[in-house]
């Protein structure tokens, strides 16, 4: 809504907001200049600081401060090519990548770069027969890691187990992490469930091993549920 902003507000957004926000900012400057709260020249400097970032982010991608039609349709094919390139990247069966979950009844399940996301790691056994399930998911996507839970839980895990042991590993419990928890113990009510802080720049690795009935991280080192 114009007028009710303040000089400090619409000077931030017309160096740091684009259209149409910038748009909107710049005809509020005009009347707070007209009403003596604002110089033109604050006004002119915010616009500069702002087209000055804009030159050196297309200088990055473009190689240019003014790039042609075709210089940005070749960047945003090249970005398309890299990403294609890393979803057809040959990806170990037992590696977990983020906003997935995985299943084993003895393999190792991997998974790295949480850099604040959450890794799921839920043991179960049963006369002898051990299994795992692994998920990584961003803090922001509680409710897909539920659900992903549920579907590795109705695909794989349908006998009674002895045990049922979980760990949940976040960079900082939360409201995120704790309704992962109460998600996480309705589809398993008998599991007991830890919850494990980490470092995002000391956690490196993280694996769970039904098989040996353990799970591991560089930070944490080798655990046995």
């Amino acid at each position: 809504m114009m007028g009710d902003k303040s000089v400090e507000r619409v000077l931030h957004e017309l160096e740091h907001f684009d259209i149409p926000i910038r748009d909107w900012s710049l005809q509020e400057a005009q009347k707070l200049v007209g009403q003596g709260l604002l110089s033109q020249e604050q006004v002119d400097g915010a616009c500069k600081r702002y087209q000055d970032r804009m030159d050196a982010e297309s200088l990055r991608k473009y190689g240019t401060a003014t790039p042609t039609k075709k210089q940005r349709w070749d960047y945003w094919a090249l970005l398309e090519r890299e990403r294609q390139d890393i979803e057809n990247a040959k990806v170990p069966a037992n590696f977990v990548n983020m906003y997935s979950g995985k299943y084993s009844s003895g393999q190792e399940l991997d998974t790295s770069g949480l850099c604040g996301c959450i890794a799921t790691l839920l043991y179960f056994e049963s006369q002898g027969v051990r299994e795992g399930v692994m998920t990584h998911y961003s803090p922001h996507d509680v409710d897909e890691n539920i659900q992903r839970l549920r579907e590795l839980r109705d695909t794989h895990l349908k006998g009674s187990y002895q045990k049922q042991r979980g760990v949940v590993l976040v960079e900082r419990p939360n409201k995120a992490s704790q309704f992962l928890e109460t998600g996480i113990r309705a589809l398993f009510p008998e599991i007991t469930l830890d919850t494990i802080v980490y470092d995002q720049t000391r956690v490196g690795k993280v694996s769970l091993n039904p098989s040996q009935s353990e799970w591991r991280t560089e930070q944490h080192g080798r655990n046995s549920f």
